[in-house]
């Protein structure tokens, strides 16, 4: 028997990385990044060889990986930007800034500032002759002209006007001046001295713990009447009442001895009676006082709030016209209380004993709200709907005053003109009212809803909606 033999070879290519280059593009920040090559080698700048960063360069600095295949193809990688040249450039960059921020500083520190035996002088050092400076020293901070001390801060003591005995201190843009005034021989000196003089008409400083303004020692006798004497003062007092408790008063006023004429204001903040503010004018037998008061926690007074006491209603008054004016308060005789038209002389808002009006110049009186007893005529227009198989007819009025009372009821005036689905309802025509055979009425909030119920439902689809005209009436209870 023959013996037969087969065998197969088979050959392959594998397809492996050949070679991988990187290229380096630098080129202007502004410029558009560039485009992924296409051609090998890559055309235009494209280097095999990276550069180096150059001082003070913006350039950026791009690469891009060329790999090329054992059977010849090829393909680049994405262009990136090279980390290490950015790096570089903001390291330049940083360092550039601090030295400028050191030339600027050296700049500064030799043209303002200077060392000398007696401290630190801060100033312009590149005029010829120094000007206005400052020296500090570890004792104190000096305001200088040239070599000349002005002023002295140290850590207990302030010195002004050290150059000069005639220096002047000036305050709030020349309102208070303080300088030196020599003082002739008087009952307060023995002779001719320099003092301190704080300019104003009087301030006298009496004791710790007040201070009190008054110029009844410069105006206060009439010579003329010895008996009429006036005055104004002011006077500031704190510390600690005869009970021991902290308090505090100021009183600002003014007053004629003699007329039983004043004005003053009073406050007055104590831990016992908490704080206390009157403004109070007296004139002739009478006297109007405006008290604003705030009790603390074992105060006697009993009220927190504003009281203004008048022998009449306090008015408010026009400065244009001053016939123009509105008085608040309670009228003669105490009945009527609230606000009072001068001009027109009538209340505008007031209470007597059982209710609250309002009353325009030229009308009667309206009260603000409605209460039990009182009816409200009305001719209504709206929307409502209909239920009971549509013979109940349902809608709500709006009142535009606030209710004051529990209960109401309705009634017809001329009756109800009803609309639905393009048909009048309820025997109702476009001119012809009809009355249901009932009502009833609910007050809802500021509000009245009103259900009427009829006999027929002519032209009605129950559950619709329905136009509403209604002539009518409620009254409250």
């Amino acid at each position: 028997m023959a013996v037969k033999a087969k065998a197969e070879i088979t050959i392959s290519r594998i397809i492996d990385i050949d070679k991988v280059t990187r290229y380096y593009l630098l080129q202007s920040s502004t410029a558009t990044a560039p485009s992924k090559p296409t051609a090998n080698p890559p055309g235009g700048n494209w280097k095999t060889t990276e550069p180096s960063y150059t001082s003070g360069s913006t350039n950026t600095l791009y690469f891009v990986d060329l790999t090329v295949m054992t059977n010849g193809s090829f393909s680049y990688s994405a262009v990136s930007k090279s980390s290490s040249y950015e790096a570089a450039k903001e390291a330049w960059n940083k360092a550039n800034n601090a030295q400028n921020t050191a030339n600027d500083a050296a700049k500064t520190a030799t043209n303002y500032l200077k060392g000398s035996e007696d401290g630190l002088v801060v100033g312009n050092m590149t005029d010829e002759i120094l000007g206005s400076n400052v020296l500090i020293n570890p004792d104190s901070v000096n305001i200088r002209d040239g070599d000349t001390i002005l002023a002295r801060y140290s850590e207990k003591k302030i010195e002004l006007g050290l150059n000069s005995a005639d220096a002047v201190i000036e305050m709030c843009g020349g309102v208070g001046l303080i300088t030196s005034q020599v003082v002739e021989e008087s009952e307060f000196s023995t002779g001719i001295t320099k003092a301190l003089s704080i300019e104003s008409d009087y301030i006298k400083m009496d004791k710790a713990r007040t201070i009190e303004l008054d110029t009844n020692t410069l105006y206060g006798t009439n010579a003329d009447n010895e008996e009429e004497q006036s005055s104004s003062y002011i006077t500031l007092n704190s510390g600690k009442a005869s009970s021991g408790l902290h308090d505090s008063t100021f009183i600002m006023g003014g007053l004629i001895s003699g007329g039983d004429l004043g004005a003053f204001i009073h406050g007055n903040i104590g831990e016992l009676d908490g704080a206390v503010l009157t403004t109070r004018v007296d004139g002739i037998n009478k006297s109007t006082d405006i008290t604003i008061s705030h009790s603390s926690t074992d105060a006697i007074v009993d009220y927190d709030g504003m009281t203004i006491e008048s022998c009449d209603v306090v008015r408010f008054q026009s400065n244009i016209n001053n016939e123009y004016c509105i008085g608040v308060g309670v009228g003669g005789g105490g009945v009527n209380r609230g606000i009072h038209d001068t001009w027109e002389d009538h209340w505008m808002l007031y209470c007597d004993a059982n209710d609250m009006y309002f009353q325009a110049p030229k009308t009667s009186k309206i009260k603000p709200y409605y209460r039990a007893g009182d009816s409200i005529q009305l001719y209504y227009q709206g929307a409502g709907f209909v239920t009971s198989d549509g013979k109940c007819v349902v809608f709500t009025l709006p009142i535009n005053k606030p209710i004051d009372a529990s209960n109401v009821v309705a009634s017809s005036v001329s009756g109800f003109i009803g609309r639905s689905n393009g048909k009048y309802t309820h025997g109702s025509t476009s001119s012809t009212y009809v009355k249901p055979a009932s009502y009833e009425a609910a007050i809802n909030g500021n509000a009245v809803r009103v259900s009427m119920n009829f006999k027929n439902n002519t032209n009605v689809t129950n559950n619709a909606a329905i136009g509403v005209t209604w002539s009518g009436k409620i009254t409250f209870s």
